[in-house]
């Protein structure tokens, strides 16, 4: 009974048509299908959709191919087989069994075919995945071959870093006790520095308070000078102002008409044009020592080194030389364009003292005399006028 299902699988028709999109057969057992005269058979589904819009067939891709639907179940072909010959002549008998022969054989022959075709490409396939496999296990012996290879060259590198390691770990170490060296090195300059610093500063303050000592000492003494002058300015305007008046008494006295007495010749004073020079050459200390503190402030504040505040100060000092040395050189000229001015300063009290001394002899002796009456009335507002004796 096997044996007659197996032969009846074997017997049996299948649909031709490789309608999926890989181009796998249909193979589907036929019950009822379409022959095309090409020898071809599709199912009803395959025909349908084939059929419907093409003319030839999609095998062999004929013209215009002729379609025969068959039902090809047992039931029908045994009922077929039983009157299908009768009346047939036996050369037609043959010829009908032969056609059918033909197809069927031409059946098998497609199935045998397209089987062995799948069967060469399975083989194919078979073959391409062998060869790749091998190529991959190729590829997998070299990469181990090649990671055994790196694994012992990263021993022997560790190995080599190890060492390295050990001797930078050494050279690390010295190089941290030098800096420490150096460091200590730098706090011991350093505290020197500021000790310097702290010198220069004192010394710096004692300078300013010895400038402005002095600066003091020369103000005070610039105001005995002024006071002075004003004294002697003032005594010799209240001798100014004695003198017309004795004259004008002594000539009313005898009746005379008073003489204008001659303009005082203008004394220049030149004391307070030396007042003026000193003042501005003191404006002009004070505006350079206030230059020279804003000087010495900002660079305490940039804290220079110790090179640029040693080169300032040599700077400054000298200046302060050629700044005494201008003032050596002028000083001569100076004091001789004083000279003469000291000389009219002299001479003035001994002239004061003579007009004082003659107007006191000249008071004392018309002083006894009885002096006539003044009005007001005269040419000249102030000029005294004699009266008449009757």
């Amino acid at each position: 009974m096997a044996d007659a299902e197996a032969m009846h699988g074997f017997l049996t028709f299948r649909c031709n048509h490789s309608g999926a999109q890989d181009g796998t057969p249909c193979g589907r057992q036929l019950e009822e299908g379409w022959i095309t005269a090409c020898s071809h058979l599709f199912c009803v589904e395959h025909a349908r959709g084939w059929f419907s819009n093409h003319d030839d067939c999609p095998l062999c891709e004929a013209g215009p191919v002729k379609l025969v639907r068959m039902d090809l179940s047992r039931a029908s072909v045994r009922r077929r087989g039983r009157t299908a010959l009768i009346g047939m002549t036996p050369p037609e008998i043959v010829r009908a069994t032969e056609i059918a022969l033909n197809f069927w054989t031409d059946q098998k022959v497609f199935e045998f075919q397209r089987e062995g075709s799948r069967q060469g490409q399975e083989v194919r396939r078979l073959q391409c995945t062998e060869e790749a496999a091998r190529s991959r296990l190729a590829g997998a012996e070299t990469a181990c071959n090649e990671l055994e290879g790196q694994s012992e060259r990263l021993r022997r590198s560790l190995g080599d870093t190890g060492r390295e390691v050990a001797q930078l770990s050494a050279e690390l170490q010295h190089l941290q006790q030098q800096q420490q060296q150096q460091q200590q090195q730098q706090q011991q300059q350093q505290q020197q520095q500021e000790a310097a610093q702290q010198q220069r500063q004192q010394q710096q303050q004692q300078r300013q308070e010895q400038q402005q000592q002095q600066q003091q000492q020369k103000e005070a003494a610039q105001q005995q000078q002024q006071q002075q002058h004003r004294q002697q300015q003032q005594e010799a305007a209240e001798l100014e102002f004695s003198r017309p008046s004795q004259t004008q008494a002594f000539d009313q006295s005898w009746g005379m008409r008073p003489t204008p007495s001659p303009a005082p010749t203008r004394q220049v004073d030149w004391t307070p044009m030396m007042g003026l020079s000193q003042q501005r050459e003191q404006q002009h200390l004070q505006q350079q020592q206030q230059q020279h503190q804003k000087q010495g402030q900002e660079r305490h504040q940039q804290n220079q080194p110790h090179l640029m505040q040693h080169a300032t100060q040599r700077q400054q000092q000298q200046q302060q030389q050629q700044q005494q040395q201008q003032f050596a050189g002028q000083a001569p000229s100076f004091a001789a364009s004083l000279a003469p001015l000291q000389q009219q300063q002299q001479q003035q009290p001994q002239q004061q003292q003579a007009t004082s001394s003659f107007a006191s002899s000249a008071g004392a002796w018309f002083g006894r005399l009885q002096a006539p009456t003044l009005t007001n009335s005269g040419p000249f507002f102030g000029q005294p006028k004699r009266r008449r004796r009757m």
